[in-house]
């Protein structure tokens, strides 16, 4: 950077502790100039003190910006922004149309109980490690992990339905090609295989704060969270990699095959569901 500053013309630099009330945090102002004799002393001293009057807002500028970024980490990027935004009362949601995405990792009761601990906790975060960049890397939010599995949001935005069943699908076949290169690396290290199944259906639900007066979470509940939810279990029945509500199904312009009409747990009447 200095070498640029020289390059640039600059003749001087002046660089400034910034006095954080957190004296664990670090951070620095630096100035320059072209002046030809650089900086004059008395405007080191103004500098000084404008670096002492500037360092407050700063501070609260990064502590907004940590803030933001550890919402986002821990209840997503959406999520995150409401809840910073002070959308926190008990009960407050905002009805959306989406395409939700349940994933769930196959025989991991199993496999948690004949591994120890930190095997267990290393391949789960494998996993969710490329479910999650799957999701986020198509225009979808995390909104939680139930256990071994995953839940996630693709808001019906502008584009409409179509759009969002898209990208949750191709988030889907995302999910499938990395998890599968990560197979063939841990079989050739004799690590046994990760499957799991999918699934997907669109329509309204319900996104906003549920719980109890001293913890909150901020989830998307309804019957389409349910319905996908159920989506799951039936691919685990049928062995197919992801089942796909035909609500989703109709505004998928790929080839689908059809997998039947079935009745979910708890829903009355039976749906058309289709496959990869």
């Amino acid at each position: 950077m200095l070498e640029r500053l020289r390059k640039d013309g600059a003749t001087d630099y002046y660089i400034v502790p910034l006095p954080f009330l957190d004296r664990c945090r670090t951070a620095f102002i630096s100035y320059a100039t072209h002046r030809t004799n650089g900086f004059r002393q008395e405007q080191l001293i103004d500098l000084h003190l404008a670096t002492i009057l500037i360092s407050p807002w700063i501070e609260r500028h990064v502590l907004r910006r940590i803030s933001k970024d550890i919402l986002e980490v821990y209840v997503g990027r959406r999520s995150g922004a409401q809840v910073y935004e002070g959308v926190i009362k008990r009960g407050a949601a905002e009805v959306v149309d989406a395409v939700i995405f349940f994933a769930d990792l196959r025989d991991f009761t199993k496999r948690s109980n004949s591994q120890n601990l930190p095997t267990v906790l290393e391949d789960l975060n494998q996993w969710l490690e490329l479910l999650v960049a799957a999701v986020v890397n198509n225009g979808g939010e995390v909104l939680k992990f139930v256990g071994d599995g995953i839940l996630a949001m693709f808001p019906v935005g502008e584009e409409g339905l179509e759009n969002a069943s898209q990208s949750a699908l191709l988030a889907c076949r995302e999910a499938l090609s990395t998890v599968s290169n990560l197979n063939v690396q841990r079989e050739n290290l004799g690590q046994q295989k990760m499957f799991f199944v999918m699934g997907l259906d669109a329509g309204e639900v319900a996104y906003g704060n549920v719980g109890g007066i001293e913890r909150l979470d901020f989830t998307a509940i309804g019957r389409t969270v349910n319905r996908a939810s159920r989506l799951v279990d039936l691919a685990k029945d049928l062995e197919i990699t992801v089942a796909i509500s035909s609500t989703c199904a109709g505004n998928l312009s790929c080839e689908l095959s059809h997998v039947g009409s079935h009745f979910l747990r708890g829903f009355d009447e039976a749906i058309e569901v289709y496959s990869l």
